[in-house]
């Protein structure tokens, strides 16, 4: 059971790092966009 425990603190902790790291690639492109369409 603790083998489970572990795996399933482990998928939290991946998919919260996917996340972060999608909307922070989300804010970058935003970023990038408003900076092209200034220039």
């Amino acid at each position: 059971m603790k083998i489970a425990a572990d795996h399933a603190l482990n998928d939290n902790a991946a998919t919260s790092a996917e996340a972060r790291r999608s909307t922070v690639l989300g804010d970058r492109i935003k970023a990038y966009r408003t900076t092209r369409r200034l220039t």
